[in-house]
């Protein structure tokens, strides 16, 4: 989901750590970036973009496990979660605590409807199946499984589309000639 939403990636692994099945690490936020002080647009995209990944983790599980809403583990709220640090950071672009909330409902159903797209989760079970046999990737050997992924599965499908654009637009130039 990182790439997805274009946020660099320090490390991908799953090799159980504490309480998680595995991790990604990213960079660390740059010192420019205040939340606290500015909660203007350009914030605001990069402190939901970074919600969504902390988000993505247990939707992509959920998906995997293909478990009901109703059975779903609870998502894990102690110190230091992932969703303990979503909280923290849509506290920062909030006004209350029922806005908070509001707002990771909203984005809850984003990361889930993200998950649920095919081509997404296409990626992540590529993904995934590279981390069973390397157990971790750095950043760039992730764009590099990512990038595969794509030129393999994707690129294709979009270059078949583009030439049957162009047919249909060739067609349509014939007609009003014709």
């Amino acid at each position: 989901m990182s790439r997805n939403l274009r946020l660099g990636v320090r490390e991908v692994s799953i090799i159980p750590q504490d309480d998680s099945l595995g991790y990604v690490t990213h960079w660390p936020f740059p010192a420019s970036f205040q939340p606290d002080v500015d909660n203007g647009t350009a914030t605001e995209a990069r402190v939901r973009k970074h919600i969504i990944v902390l988000l993505a983790g247990d939707a992509a599980e959920a998906r995997f496990r293909r478990l009901t809403r109703r059975r779903q583990r609870p998502l894990n709220q102690d110190p230091g979660s992932d969703w303990y640090k979503a909280v923290d950071l849509a506290a920062y672009m909030t006004g209350s605590p029922k806005e908070a909330g509001a707002y990771l409902d909203w984005l809850l159903v984003k990361t889930r409807e993200m998950i649920e797209n095919e081509w997404t989760w296409a990626k992540i079970t590529h993904v995934a199946e590279t981390l069973i046999v390397e157990r971790r990737l750095s950043g760039r050997r992730l764009g590099e499984v990512v990038r595969a992924h794509y030129e393999a599965t994707i690129a294709p499908v979009f270059e078949q589309a583009q030439a049957l654009v162009s047919r249909m637009r060739a067609l349509e130039i014939q007609e009003a000639e014709g």
